[in-house]
C-alpha cells in the first residue's frame, strides 16, 4: 500500500464525510432508494440519491464553504482525501467503511436466496456473446466453446533489392545542440556585459549584476526563468512544425506540374513563415500581422496578432493534409549533441465519423458556422453568457488559417501572402462597415464551403493519394538545415539590465505566447541575421525497407478463447428523456443495470450560478455510489464462490476462475464522456480483485431519438433498429472483440517454449511526463498499470499430437497514489507487484512503459521519468537476484506506406540488428529496438487504407547496470528459444488487441496502433485522462472576487480518489 498522505506545502484536501453522511442517510431512509431487484436483475438508481442531496440547499451550501467538503483550495495544486486532523481522518474512514457496508447489506438482502445468487452470477459467456452478436445484427459465430482468431506472421526479411519490399518506413534523424537554454543565457550575459561596459560601470559591479542574475536562475526567481521554460517546452514542437513544411516541399518534384497540391504545399510553408515574421520579401511590418475583429459583444474591436495566435507548435495541426511525427524511435546522446530518429504519418482529410462529417476540412469549417450561430443566439439574449473568448479565438484561428491556405484560383494559383493581404483588407472593410463578428464568421464559412474550394480540396487529396500509392519519391535529397533563432527584440533596455532584468517583461499570465513571438524556426538562413541566438538544426531522411520472403509463405498463429466461464453483465445507461429505452435490447443479457440522470451528470438542470459546483458534486456522488455498488458485488461474488468450493467435490469447479465482470457503457453524443471515463476508472480499481473488462460506445443523434421514441408502436424494435444503424462503422465488432478479450486466451505456439512462465507489467503515471512534472499545476502522482501472466500449457489433439500454448490469464490491475519523490526511487506498489510474481514462480518479467519523451528541445531519457531506471533495477536485483527484468519502452511510429492490396491484419516484425547501430559499438547508445509490430491504420474513407503503423519495443540499456541487464539483453538480442518466447508474448498482445471475430475479415480494423494504448497511450482514451475527470470550480473569496472573474477549476484525480477510498476502508 502506498502513502495516503502527500507531503506538499500547499495542499488541498477533501473531507468526504460531508457527502458520504447524507448518502448513507438516503440509503437507510428508503429501501428502494438505490437498489431494486426485479426478476433476478439488480437495478441501481443513482439519480434518486443525487437528487435528494442536491435539492437540500442547506447541506449543499454547507459543503460549498471553505473548509467543509474542500479546504485550502485557493492555493491547492493537488487534492488529498485524508484530513490532517487525526480525529477527522478517523471519522472519514469510519464513514467510508459504513457506506460500503450499507450497500453490501442491501445487496445481500436482495440476493439472499441461493437461487437468486446462482442466477445473478451464473450467466454463461456463450449466451452473453450470442445475445450481443444477435443485437448487432452480425453473422459472427461466437457461441462456440473455443473462439478462434487467425493472426498472420509475415516474417519480414531485409532482402532489398532482390525481393520486392512491401513496406518503406521513412525515418527522420534530427541532429542539434542539446542545451538551448545554456546558449540563450550565455548570449544574454554577453550582451549585458557589453552594454553595461559602455555605460562605464565598474567591472566588479557588472560581475555582481551577473551573479545576481545567476542566483535568480538557480532560485527560479529571475526574469529569464519563465522565458527559458517557454523556449524549453515549445522549441522542439516548433522545429517539428517547420520540418513538416520541409517534408511537404520535398513532395513537389514528384507531383504533376499543374497539380493543385503544389500551390497548397507552398501556401502552407509560406503561412508557417508568415506567422513567424520570417517570410522573405513579404514587405510586411510586424504591425501588419495584427488583425482587428469586432468584439463578440459588438462593442469596439479586439486585436488578433498572428505571431501570438499561431505561436503554439500545434497551430497547423487542424490542416486536413498534414504531417505528424512520432516522438522517438531511436536516441543516441553525446556530450554536446543529440541525435533523434522519428517516424512520420501523413493525414489525408479523412472522415470525422463520430461527428458526422465526410472530411476534416468540413468539420473545422462547420465550427465557424457553429460559433456564428452561438453569437447570434447570445446577441438576441442581450449579451448574457457569450462564448468564452478563448473559444472565439480558436474559431478565428481556423478562419485565418483556412482562408490563407485554401483560397485558390485554378487558372492562376494564389500565394499565401496574396491571400493574407486580401483577407486583411476584407476584414478591415467589414470592421469599418460595422459588420458583426457573427456575420464575418458566416461569410468566411460560406466562402470556404463554396464549390471552387471543395473541388480544389478533392483535387489536392487525389494528387496526394496518387503520389503515396506510386511509392515515390524513391530517393531522398541529402541533409538539409533549419535555423532556430531568438530575436534581439527580447532584450530589455540598458536601464533594465542594470536592475538585473535583461529581457523585456510581459504580463504574468502571458509568458507562453508573449515570449514565443521571439522564437522562430525557419527554412531560410537569411532570416533575422542579427539574431541574439541562431542555431543550425540538421535533418537526414532515410528509408527502412521491410520485405516479404521470396517464397511468400505466411505463418499463422491461432488464438482460442475459453468462454465456458460465467460472466456478470453490467450495463451503464442514461435514464432520462426516454433514453432508458436504449437499454431494452441489452437487458436480455445484463443482470446489473446502473442508470443515471443525464441532466444531473451534465448539469443542465441546475441554475447557471450553481452549474459548475452542482455538476461536480453530482458526479462525485455518482462515482461514490457506483464504486460502492461494484465493490459490494465483488465481495458478494467472492463469498458466493467460496461457499461453492466448500460444498462441492467437483475438481473442475475448484480450479475455476472468478466470475468475469463485463461492463458495457452507453452514453449519448451530447455528453462529455464523463460516464465512460468514470466506468473505466472504476473498472481499473475493481480489476485488482476480480476479472473485469469494460467497453463503451457513444450513441449519436440521440436528440432525434428522444423526439421519436414516444411515437413508436414497438419501442424495443425501434431501439434495436436504431442501434444496428448506429453500429454500421464496426463498433459492434470492436465492442464484442474488446469484451471477449478479457476472457482466458490460449495462444498456440509452434514449439515448446523455453520460458514456462512469463509476466508482462504495463505501468505508467502522469509523473512520467517531464513537462507535467515541471508544470506549476502539479498532479497527483498516481502509478497505475496492468499485469499480464502467461503460463505454458499442453493439450493433445485427436491424433494424440502434443500442442503447446501460452495461457493468458485474466488481466489484473494495480494502482496507488504516492509522493513524486518516492515514485521513481521506491515505487512500493511496483515492488510489491513484482515480488508477488516472483513468489508465484515468474522469473522473467517484462516491464513496459512509455518512452520518457518530454516534447522539448532537449529530448531526454531522464531517469526521473521512468520506472525502470538504474536505481530501481539495482534494488530489484538485490531483493530478487534470480529475476530477469526486461525494461521495454513502447513507441508508435506512423506513416508506413502500405500498398492497398496487402493484407489488413497486423504483422510481427522480428528485430533485425542490421537496421540499428550495434549496441556494443558505443557505450552511450541508450535505446535499441527489440521488436516491432506492424498494424493497419484506417485513413480517410474505407477504400483508402494506405497507411500502417509500427509499434516499436525499445530496450533500455544502462552501462552502469550491465551485469544486471546482461542476461535479459542477451535473451532479446540473441536468436534462440528465449528470444522466440519473448517475441511470442509481444505478438500475442497485438493479436489480442486487433482480434476480429470469425467471418468478419472484410470489415475494417479499429484504428489503433498500440496494444497497450488504454494504459500508456496518449489522448482521451487512456486511464491517465480518465483519472482526472472530476472537475470543481476553485472559489474566489474576499476582495479579490469580481463579478466578471473567470472561473478557475481544479481536477480531482479519480483513480487517486477511489484508491484512497479503498485504502481507508481497509485500514478501518
Amino acid at each position: 500500500m502506498g502513502k495516503i498522505e502527500e507531503s506538499r506545502i500547499n495542499h488541498g484536501k477533501i473531507d468526504l464525510t460531508h457527502v458520504i453522511k447524507p448518502i448513507i442517510e438516503c440509503l437507510q431512509q428508503g429501501e428502494n432508494s438505490l437498489l431494486k431487484e426485479h426478476e433476478g436483475k439488480i437495478y441501481v438508481m443513482t439519480d434518486k440519491i443525487i437528487r435528494s442531496i442536491i435539492d437540500n440547499k442547506t447541506d449543499v451550501n454547507g459543503m460549498r464553504k471553505e473548509g467543509h467538503l474542500f479546504s485550502d483550495l485557493y492555493w491547492a495544486s493537488a487534492v488529498a482525501t485524508l484530513h490532517k486532523n487525526a480525529k477527522a481522518a478517523d471519522n472519514q474512514m469510519k464513514q467510508i467503511a459504513h457506506l460500503e457496508e450499507v450497500i453490501y447489506d442491501r445487496l445481500q438482502s436482495l440476493l439472499s436466496e441461493s437461487e437468486k445468487k446462482a442466477d445473478f452470477f451464473g450467466q454463461s459467456a456463450s449466451s452473453y456473446f450470442d445475445a450481443l452478436t444477435a443485437l448487432a445484427g452480425k453473422k459472427n459465430e461466437i457461441g462456440t466453446t473455443l473462439q478462434s482468431a487467425v493472426f498472420p506472421d509475415a516474417q519480414l526479411l531485409k532482402e532489398y533489392p532482390g525481393t520486392k519490399a512491401i513496406l518503406r518506413v521513412p525515418r527522420h534523424t534530427i541532429q542539434m545542440k542539446g542545451e538551448l537554454s545554456e546558449a540563450f543565457v550565455k548570449a544574454v550575459k554577453q550582451v549585458m556585459k557589453k552594454r553595461l561596459s559602455r555605460e562605464e560601470i565598474e567591472e566588479d559591479e557588472i560581475d555582481a549584476i551577473i551573479r545576481t542574475l545567476e542566483k535568480g536562475l538557480d532560485d527560479n526567481t529571475s526574469q529569464l526563468s519563465p522565458a527559458l521554460k517557454v523556449f524549453d517546452e515549445n522549441a522542439y514542437g516548433r522545429i517539428r512544425r517547420t520540418y513538416a513544411c520541409s517534408v511537404l516541399e520535398k513532395m513537389v518534384p514528384a507531383l504533376d506540374n499543374n497539380s493543385p497540391a503544389i500551390s497548397y504545399i507552398r501556401r502552407v510553408s509560406d503561412f508557417n513563415e508568415l506567422v513567424q515574421y520570417t517570410l522573405p520579401d513579404s514587405g510586411l511590418l510586424a504591425e501588419d500581422l495584427v488583425l482587428e475583429f469586432p468584439n463578440y459583444d459588438g462593442g469596439g474591436t479586439m486585436n488578433f496578432d498572428l505571431m501570438i495566435e499561431f505561436s503554439r507548435a500545434d497551430a497547423l495541426n487542424k490542416l486536413p493534409f498534414w504531417f505528424s511525427f512520432s516522438e522517438l524511435l531511436f536516441e543516441k546522446t553525446k556530450t554536446e549533441n543529440i541525435t533523434t530518429t522519428l517516424g512520420q504519418h501523413f493525414k489525408m482529410n479523412g472522415q470525422v465519423m463520430s461527428e458526422g462529417f465526410d472530411s476534416v476540412f468540413e468539420f473545422h469549417v462547420n465550427k465557424l458556422t457553429t460559433m456564428a450561430n452561438l453569437l447570434k443566439e447570445e446577441a438576441r439574449a442581450k449579451g448574457e453568457g457569450f462564448p468564452d473568448e478563448s473559444e472565439i479565438r480558436k474559431a478565428l484561428r481556423i478562419a485565418v488559417l483556412y482562408y490563407v491556405v485554401f483560397r485558390n484560383d485554378p487558372d492562376q494559383p494564389r500565394s499565401a501572402l496574396a491571400n493574407y493581404k486580401a483577407f486583411k483588407k476584407q476584414v478591415t472593410n467589414w470592421v469599418a462597415s460595422k459588420v458583426g463578428l457573427d456575420e464575418i464568421l458566416t461569410q468566411i464559412a460560406k466562402l470556404l464551403s463554396g464549390k471552387t474550394t471543395i473541388d480544389n480540396n478533392s483535387a489536392i487529396r487525389q494528387a496526394f493519394k496518387k503520389l503515396l500509392q506510386s511509392r515515390q519519391p524513391e530517393n531522398f535529397p541529402p541533409k538539409q538545415k533549419l535555423y532556430l533563432t531568438i530575436s534581439r527584440d527580447i532584450l530589455n533596455n540598458t536601464a533594465g539590465m542594470k536592475a538585473g532584468n535583461p529581457i523585456v517583461p510581459v504580463p504574468s499570465q502571458q509568458y507562453d505566447t508573449s515570449y514565443l513571438r521571439y522564437l522562430t524556426v525557419t527554412r531560410f538562413s537569411s532570416a533575422d541575421s542579427d539574431a541574439l541566438l541562431k542555431e543550425e538544426i540538421r535533418f537526414t531522411e532515410s528509408l527502412r525497407y521491410l520485405t516479404l520472403p521470396k517464397n511468400n509463405q505466411v505463418r499463422n498463429r491461432e488464438m482460442n478463447r475459453e468462454i465456458d466461464r460465467n460472466v456478470l453483465g453490467v450495463l451503464f445507461t442514461p435514464k432520462d428523456n426516454e433514453m432508458r429505452y436504449f437499454a431494452l435490447p441489452f437487458k436480455t443479457f445484463t443482470n446489473l443495470i446502473i442508470s443515471y440522470d443525464r441532466n444531473q451528470i451534465n448539469g443542465t438542470q441546475f441554475a447557471k450560478d450553481d452549474y459548475d459546483y452542482l455538476t461536480g458534486l453530482a458526479r462525485l456522488i455518482y462515482v461514490l455510489l457506483v464504486y460502492g455498488v461494484v465493490k459490494a458485488v465483488e465481495r458478494l461474488e467472492r463469498e458466493y464462490q467460496q461457499s461453492l468450493l466448500e460444498t462441492t467435490d467437483d475438481n473442475s469447479l475448484k480450479h475455476a476462475n472468478r466470475t468475469m465482470m463485463l461492463m458495457l457503457s452507453l452514453f449519448p453524443d451530447e455528453e462529455k464522456h464523463f460516464t465512460h471515463d468514470a466506468h473505466k476508472a472504476i473498472e481499473h480499481i475493481i480489476r485488482q480483485h476480480m476479472p473485469t473488462k469494460s467497453q463503451g460506445f457513444k450513441l449519436t443523434r440521440t436528440k432525434s431519438w428522444d423526439n421519436q421514441v414516444i411515437q413508436s408502436q414497438d419501442i424495443k424494435k425501434t431501439a434495436i433498429d436504431f442501434i444496428e444503424k448506429e453500429l454500421k462503422d464496426y463498433r459492434a465488432t470492436n465492442i464484442i472483440g474488446g469484451l471477449s478479450s478479457g476472457l482466458d486466451a490460449l495462444w498456440h505456439l509452434p514449439d515448446e517454449p523455453s520460458l514456462k512462465k512469463v509476466a508482462l507489467i504495463v505501468v505508467t503515471s502522469r509523473a512520467c511526463d517531464k513537462t507535467r512534472q515541471d508544470s506549476e499545476i502539479a498532479d497527483r502522482k498516481v502509478m497505475f498499470g496492468e499485469i499480464h501472466r502467461f503460463e505454458h500449457e499442453t493439450q493433445h489433439d485427436e491424433l494424440g499430437t502434443v500442442k503447446h500454448f501460452y495461457r493468458h490469464q485474466p488481466v489484473e490491475a494495480f494502482c496507488d497514489d504516492m509522493d513524486a519523490a518516492d515514485s521513481f526511487k521506491n515505487p512500493s506498489v511496483l515492488f510489491s507487484t513484482i515480488r508477488q510474481l516472483d513468489k508465484e514462480g515468474y522469473r522473467d518479467v517484462i516491464v513496459v512503459t512509455k518512452v520518457p519523451f518530454t516534447r522539448r528541445i532537449r529530448m531526454t531519457t531522464d531517469e526521473n521519468t521512468t520506472y525502470t531506471n538504474p536505481q530501481i533495477l539495482q534494488e530489484l536485483y538485490e531483493k530478487m537476484p534470480k529475476l530477469r527484468i526486461y525494461p521495454l519502452f513502447t513507441q508508435k511510429s506512423s506513416g508506413v506506406r502500405l500498398p492497398p492490396k496487402q493484407p489488413k491484419q497486423p504483422m510481427f516484425i522480428p528485430h533485425d540488428p542490421n537496421y540499428e547501430w550495434q549496441i556494443l559499438d558505443e557505450s552511450d547508445n541508450t535505446l535499441f529496438r527489440a521488436a516491432s509490430v506492424l498494424t493497419n491504420r484506417i485513413v480517410g474513407k474505407e477504400d483508402d487504407r494506405m497507411h500502417s503503423g509500427i509499434t516499436d519495443y525499445l530496450f533500455r540499456w544502462y552501462p552502469e547496470t550491465a551485469p544486471i541487464q546482461s542476461q535479459a539483453m542477451a535473451a532479446l538480442t540473441s536468436t534462440g528459444k528465449d528470444q522466440a518466447c519473448l517475441h511470442e508474448i509481444l505478438r500475442f498482445l497485438h493479436a489480442n488487441a486487433f482480434e476480429q471475430v470469425i467471418g468478419n475479415k472484410k470489415n475494417a480494423l479499429d484504428a489503433k496502433l498500440d496494444a497497450l494504448e488504454s494504459i500508456i497511450g496518449d489522448g482521451d482514451e487512456n486511464i491517465g485522462h480518465q483519472a482526472n475527470s472530476l472537475k470543481f470550480p476553485k472559489p474566489k473569496t474576499g476582495s479579490n472576487k469580481g463579478p466578471n472573474d473567470k472561473t478557475h477549476y481544479f481536477s480531482i484525480n479519480m483513480i487517486a480518489l477511489l484508491k484512497h477510498l479503498e485504502n481507508q476502508s481497509e485500514q478501518h
